[in-house]
């Protein structure tokens, strides 16, 4: 929570009181979205923290849909949709690009996903290393992304007989 990083940082500046504004909300959309601001305006809002935030809001029915969230929240609905996909992820991935929000945007962890879904996580794990050890940009995994991509649904493609 904000409060609480704030707290944390008190404590290592050893000080022992400050002024502040406490404003008591309860947990749910009121208070993610007073965080959410907070966190867009100093920058600390990532599309992993949307991502499962988001999903726990339409997975407990607080909206209906991703239309109904996404004007909610005053995004695009493509904004939405690539956040929720991140967060289908495994956790393991998820960690992995947590583990460096430098190289991991909202862009890069979309191409991520979508070799995830054409690869699986084994292979994910390779590439989010290769990202990081070779300073991949997204246009490089992109490419990447649609070369592994192509040759999955050739595969698939090769597998059906069509008949005229």
């Amino acid at each position: 929570s904000d409060g609480g990083r704030r707290v944390r940082a008190l404590k290592e500046a050893n000080k022992e009181s400050v002024k502040a504004i406490v404003i008591d909300v309860p947990i749910g959309i009121q208070s993610y979205k007073l965080g959410y601001d907070l966190n867009v305006q100093r920058d600390s809002q990532t599309v992993f923290d949307n991502a499962v935030v988001w999903r726990r809001f339409l997975d407990d029915k607080h909206f209906q849909s991703q239309k109904e969230l996404s004007e909610h929240l005053g995004l695009d609905e493509s904004t939405v949709a690539v956040a929720l996909s991140i967060g289908k992820l495994p956790e393991a991935i998820m960690q992995e690009m947590v583990a460096r929000p430098d190289r991991f945007g909202s862009n890069m962890a979309y191409q991520v996903g979508r070799y995830h879904n054409a690869r699986g996580t084994e292979a994910t794990l390779r590439l989010i290393n290769k990202i990081v050890s070779d300073d991949l940009s997204t246009r490089q995994v992109s490419d990447i992304v649609k070369g592994r991509v192509a040759a999955q649904e050739t595969r698939k493609a090769a597998g059906r007989q069509r008949y005229a």
